[in-house]
């Protein structure tokens, strides 16, 4: 049996509409958009992009993704909270 490998997506959805992006960017670019040399991946939360370094390995990248979704996850509960959405009357 063979197993097919985990690819990680180009973007996934959160309810109400919340887009996450997931961009796997060279190190030189990682650098100019999101920051110092020492970073391994960033999330930009007014443009809702997860950065990944494309010179990490795949488990690299899966544990970086996953460490950013949870900054993602945190403000799109924030989002949500103090939105429209977070009144039990609507």
């Amino acid at each position: 049996m063979t197993r097919t490998p985990f690819r990680i997506p180009k973007a996934t959805t959160l309810p109400f509409g919340y887009v996450i992006h997931i961009r796997m960017i060279s190190d030189e670019e990682f650098e100019e958009e999101c920051g110092g040399p020492t970073d391994l991946a960033a999330w930009i939360a007014e443009e809702r992009t997860i950065y990944l370094r494309q010179s990490r390995n795949l488990r690299q990248r899966r544990a970086d993704l996953t460490h950013e979704m949870g900054h993602a996850f945190m403000d799109w509960q924030e989002s949500v909270l103090g939105s429209k959405f977070s009144d039990p009357k609507t």
